[in-house]
């Protein structure tokens, strides 16, 4: 059997839909609809029932999104105003 080398430093691990799930913080539902759109890195077939997603492309994904611009203190100043503390 021949062995394959590969560089650590290339090495990127395959996430299945549930660790995406997590990692992204969307529904199953939602990441399907951004793959279709083409917003979403593409999942890679791994057997005839199984996909998975690199690590590195879901990393590079969660890196292009958005930071809210808000800061926590304006956030929970809006929060508190929506629910005020009951005396």
């Amino acid at each position: 059997m021949q062995s394959i080398d590969i560089a650590p430093d290339s090495f990127t691990s395959i996430l299945r839909l549930k660790d995406v799930v997590k990692r992204v913080r969307l529904g199953k539902t939602s990441i399907y609809k951004l793959v279709k759109e083409n917003k979403f890195p593409k999942p890679l077939k791994l057997s005839d029932r199984a996909v998975g997603w690199s690590s590195e492309d879901i990393q590079r994904w969660i890196n292009t999104r958005p930071v809210c611009s808000r800061s926590i203190g304006e956030y929970l100043l809006f929060v508190f105003m929506l629910y005020p503390l009951k005396k």
